[in-house]
């Protein structure tokens, strides 16, 4: 045998063994097969999607998707409203947990959709592109005064910051950032569930700010 077609054997056989390694995941998890409620917001004409987090399984974690549509008047709507609401088709949220691409069908809503909402439209098709975050409930802290965020990269300069759930009584908050150069993002406030202004009050050194989603009845 030549060197030429030992090396060569020596590849296809290196190659053969990586494919063969190469695990296919496990089975989905049916437990997670369901209709969602999530928020949507924007940065600009970029689009997110943020499903309501909850303390029990399917829904105790928070996950943060950048998403697209190509119906114009979806991403006007969530960039210009103060609130858009969604309630998905049914689906299997783990696949966004692995951090898939799909698509998921969706009634869209003006304000939240269980608080007076409008539907504005229905059976919108929505991309999800890339998982941004996502944060497991496996040890999840007592309600407290102190407060901490991650921060989420967005975009060159621009930054989602997404407060930590605490057990109840705590808030839900997503806050969009143009730049961070002297943030703090853990602090105490005056109790477990501050207002918006108490929280803006301890991150002015984080730069021009834009609030996002801000919840506290469901976490009560």
């Amino acid at each position: 045998m030549t060197k030429f077609a030992a090396i060569f054997l020596f590849l296809c056989l290196s190659q053969a063994s990586f494919a063969n390694d190469k695990q296919p995941p496990p089975p989905l998890d049916p437990a997670y097969m369901g209709s969602y409620n999530m928020v949507l917001v924007s940065m600009g004409t970029t689009l997110f999607a943020y499903p309501m987090p909850g303390y029990e399984k399917p829904h105790n974690q928070q996950l943060l998707y950048k998403i697209n549509t190509k119906t114009p008047s979806v991403r006007f709507l969530v960039r210009d409203a103060d609130l858009v609401t969604a309630k998905t088709q049914p689906f299997n949220l783990q696949r966004l947990l692995r951090g898939e691409k799909l698509e998921v069908v969706m009634d869209i809503y003006m304000g939240h959709f269980d608080r007076g909402g409008m539907k504005v439209h229905e059976q919108a098709v929505i991309a999800f592109d890339e998982q941004l975050y996502l944060r497991n409930f496996d040890e999840i802290k007592p309600s407290s005064i102190r407060q901490v965020y991650d921060k989420v990269k967005v975009g060159t300069n621009e930054f989602i910051l997404v407060h930590r759930l605490q057990q109840p009584p705590t808030f839900d908050n997503l806050i969009l950032f143009d730049d961070m150069v002297s943030c703090v993002t853990e602090f105490s406030t005056p109790s477990a569930t501050p207002t918006i202004p108490q929280l803006f009050s301890r991150l002015t050194l984080c730069g021009p700010m834009k609030p996002l989603y801000y919840e506290t009845e469901t976490y009560r």
